[in-house]
């Protein structure tokens, strides 16, 4: 029997959703028979997977060459196992959730007779989501050098790249690098790229579409961090060993790719802060001390005053009108000077008392101090019982729970990861740059996760304290006098910068300003 010019693995685990599609692209090529094999190489998916794939097998022996489900190492190991099989001349592997475009065999196999010298073609591939819509349309860079590949930055995050399934390789040359590295998990096609460019394999691109890639969430590649970190990781190391071959070069791929790590440095600072407070993990008082960055940036402050200011001050006159003009104040505050200052403006004579806890008083105030306090209820318990019959509680903005705060903090998170493969210095917004920077030099010599068990540990009840409850739980009696919500999510001290428009960002009030009178 003749050998297969071109020999197709198809690695899957728990794909049944997609798979039937992608094998059926292969089956339905107008290619001549025995030019292609098709290898699948299922990880024991528990899905209906291996169903679908042994019903394709018994419909299409002649193509289907070889097909398993068993337990593998992962994708890496999966693929080098089906190629290890392989009797093709070329061969390239095409995951579950993909599929080849109508034709595009046949126009590989043309390409392939047509260059005898080439090691590497490749073709064109489309990122499509899950409505048929093209996202995305990239290019391979020119020339395909070691170099270029290398240049995350300008390159391969700049729209030139090597989409994997619009390439095709030498089995003989795949098989004296190796195969593919199997502790790699998320770049794989990237370093094998690298290697083959290294080793000196001629790379040639057609201008044909061949591929679709299909975008959805379950897919690995949706984890944009751990793909840049692992393409990093990589480059780096390339870099390191090789960096001679790429001459002049070298410099210029090193500037692209410390400027890529410093992108994901800063990203991990932040996350790392998110992640914590997502798992609930509870920070001792003294697990760790540290400097704090700045309460948000320019424009997040600047609007917290604008919109903060008028209740402020509609508070404190109600509290002058209550408790009357000579006051006695006990207070908890971020800024104490500040406070006082904006107390003596409107009360005729103001005595601080910012500890005597015992001694009664006509004002209890808390500015925006709540989330620094392990026991927010505590606090407030403690002021109120300070408090002369007649007194008043002021809460000058202060956090409250926001119900959709975690939601809002994960598509934050998704759009700052998405932002570490562009090629820019923006992650966010101009003004939330600064503000991300400054978490990550205060981070230090720290791991990310360390940093942000500091900041947790300055911050303990950072999702809020519930204001109206705890005051409302009070004896005796509250009264409520005054009671405003206001504030959007970036005012908030987990996300404190603004997100791009479109998202929502006055979705919920995350501040309280409030007045009670104690009967």
């Amino acid at each position: 029997m003749a050998e297969p010019v071109l020999s197709i693995v198809t690695p899957c685990l728990n794909q049944a959703r997609w798979v039937r599609a992608c094998l059926e692209s292969v089956s339905s090529q107008e290619v001549a028979d025995g030019t292609i094999e098709h290898i699948i190489m299922d990880g024991g998916s528990t899905d209906g997977s291996a169903e679908i794939i042994a019903e394709h097998a018994r419909a299409h022996p002649a193509l289907v060459a070889h097909w398993e489900s068993a337990p593998d190492a992962g994708q890496s190991d999966a693929i080098n196992r089906g190629l290890a099989k392989a009797r093709g001349t070329f061969a390239t592997w095409l995951n579950a959730d993909d599929w080849y475009e109508p034709g595009a065999l046949a126009a590989v196999l043309s390409e392939i007779e047509r260059r005898p010298g080439a090691d590497v073609l490749v073709g064109r591939c489309r990122f499509v989501d899950l409505e048929g819509a093209t996202v995305w349309d990239p290019r391979p860079p020119e020339p395909m050098s070691a170099a270029n590949l290398l240049r995350l930055r300008s390159q391969w995050f700049n729209g030139r790249l090597i989409c994997q399934p619009e390439a095709f390789f030498r089995l003989s040359k795949f098989r004296e690098l190796g195969g593919l590295n199997v502790q790699n998990h998320y770049s794989m096609d990237h370093e094998l790229w690298v290697e083959l460019a290294l080793s000196g394999a001629r790379f040639e691109a057609f201008d044909r579409p061949i591929a679709c890639l299909r975008v959805h969430e379950g897919q690995k590649s949706a984890d944009n961090r751990a793909v840049v970190r692992s393409m990093l990781d990589v480059s780096f190391c390339v870099l390191d060993e090789h960096g001679g071959m790429l001459g002049d070069e070298a410099e210029q791929v090193r500037a692209e790719l410390e400027a890529m790590r410093e992108k994901l440095r800063v990203a991990d600072a932040f996350i790392a802060r998110w992640d914590l407070v997502r798992s609930g993990e509870r920070v001792k008082p003294d697990a760790g001390e540290g400097r704090i960055p700045a309460r948000g940036c320019t424009t997040a402050r600047a609007e917290l005053r604008e919109l903060g200011e008028p209740h402020a001050r509609a508070a404190l006159r109600l509290a002058r009108r209550t408790a009357g003009g000579h006051v006695r104040v006990l207070a908890r505050s971020m800024d104490p000077a500040a406070l006082e200052a904006d107390l003596g403006r409107v009360f005729r004579r103001v005595e601080m008392v910012s500890t005597e806890y015992d001694r009664a008083v006509d004002v209890a105030v808390v500015d925006d101090v709540l989330v620094r306090e392990a026991d927010p209820a505590g606090v407030i318990a403690a002021m109120w019982d300070a408090l002369r019959p007649g007194g008043v509680l002021v809460v000058l903005g202060a956090v409250v729970p926001a119900a959709g705060l975690m939601a809002y903090l994960d598509s934050l998170q998704k759009h700052l990861s998405n932002h570490l493969s562009t090629n820019t210095e923006l992650r966010l917004h101009p003004e939330a740059d600064a503000y991300l920077e400054c978490v990550a030099a205060e981070a230090g010599g720290l791991s990310s996760s360390d940093a942000a068990r500091v900041w947790l540990t300055a911050h303990p009840s950072c999702r809020g304290a519930a204001v109206e409850s705890i005051v409302n739980s009070l004896q005796p009696r509250a009264e409520a006098l005054m009671s405003r919500r206001w504030g959007s999510y970036w005012f908030h001290p987990l996300a404190p910068f603004p997100f791009v428009p479109g998202e929502g960002v006055r979705q919920e009030d995350t501040r309280l300003t409030g007045v009670w009178g104690k009967t």
